[in-house]
């Protein structure tokens, strides 16, 4: 928002300066006597006189209409502090524009240097800037947005941000869809925000498979998380080569498909319990580390933990191996699956974003 600046200090006239001058010799000044005095009309001596009162280097001394003068080492402070002060506010704007033109010339200048003949895939390493590139894409976003996020946000702060730009994206007629797992219908923090986001319009549902995370923008501009580099958080590539984009975003849509509609203010967790351990079974027998099947199924490891020590007391297992062997004996556990679990057996990194 344009904030106005306070108008310019009136400057001194030519005439305004004679009569002060003779202020200063005189001690005192009419516009009546300084009209004789100067050669004046009556009108050009208190059009100076008056002038020098916005001014201030002159003051009334009483109700007759006699006015005395600042001392000249005043009268240059009482001058000059007023431009001095413009100027000090013309630089202050000189730095905010500076500061505001020269982030955009930074991020064309990042844009131009996105490496080229990459088959639509650039990679950003930093989390910050990833979400910078959400958020930008999420205003030139136009028809449709689709998420997929294991384990939903886990952070207040975070959820609130997601329901103000959904807010935003749903006045201008954007559909929103965003896939969660079952375990997000336990936090009661995840039920307020379905909640919030359903009241806007937002579409919502929950599955017991697997997720990775994944923004995917008109179809047309997809992120997807990256492996870490050592300790560092994992970044993410956004892709816009039209076959990648069209395959991951075909991925969403069967997964939709087979999801449940999370609606934030039913009562439904209960109904999708036995989803919940069917998957832990399958996994707990497929022979995967307890934070790999904690990652895939969006909980805390300590939960899944304390899930797989009920199961090992429901089964009468002693140990994980007697576990899987009793899980397998039961049939839950099939063949494609277990091959797809052995495939994919190292932890899940998620991404701060």
């Amino acid at each position: 928002m344009r904030t106005d600046i306070p108008a310019a200090p009136p400057e001194l006239m030519d005439t305004a300066v004679a009569v002060y001058r003779y202020a200063i010799m005189c001690g005192h000044v009419d516009a009546g006597t300084v009209a004789s005095e100067l050669g004046m009309g009556p009108a050009e001596a208190a059009e100076a006189c008056e002038n020098l009162l916005d001014l201030k280097l002159l003051m009334e001394k009483d109700t007759e209409g006699t006015l005395i003068p600042v001392h000249p080492d005043l009268a240059l402070t009482v001058l000059n502090e007023p431009l001095a002060d413009e100027i000090r506010r013309r630089e202050q704007a000189i730095d905010v524009n500076t500061r505001r033109i020269q982030r955009i010339s930074e991020d064309l200048a990042r844009a131009a240097a996105r490496p080229q003949g990459t088959e639509g895939v650039y990679l950003v390493s930093d989390p910050a800037e990833v979400q910078r590139e959400i958020d930008a894409a999420s205003l030139r976003c136009t028809r449709e947005v689709v998420v997929m996020r294991p384990g939903g946000w886990k952070r207040e702060g975070r959820r609130a941000d997601a329901v103000s730009t959904e807010a935003s994206m749903f006045k201008r007629g954007i559909t929103r869809r965003m896939l969660f797992q079952h375990t997000t219908r336990a936090s009661l923090g995840m039920r307020s925000y379905v909640a919030r986001t359903a009241e806007h319009g937002g579409l919502v549902r929950t599955t017991s498979e697997s997720l990775e995370r994944m923004f995917v923008f008109d179809r047309q501009l997809a992120f997807i998380p990256t492996d870490p580099q050592g300790d560092a958080p994992s970044g993410a590539a956004m892709i816009t080569h039209p076959v990648v984009v069209d395959f991951l975003y075909r991925g969403f849509e069967r997964a939709w498909a087979g999801a449940m509609p999370f609606e934030g203010r039913d009562v439904s967790y209960d109904e999708v319990s036995a989803d919940i351990k069917l998957s832990l079974l399958r996994m707990m027998a497929s022979g995967l580390k307890d934070e790999v099947i904690a990652n895939r199924l969006g909980m805390a490891a300590r939960t899944c933990r304390r899930h797989m020590s009920a199961i090992m007391d429901e089964l009468g297992a002693t140990s994980r191996f007697q576990a899987g062997i009793k899980i397998a004996q039961m049939g839950v556990l099939s063949p494609e699956y277990a091959l797809d679990a052995a495939r994919d057996g190292r932890d899940d990194a998620h991404p701060s974003w």
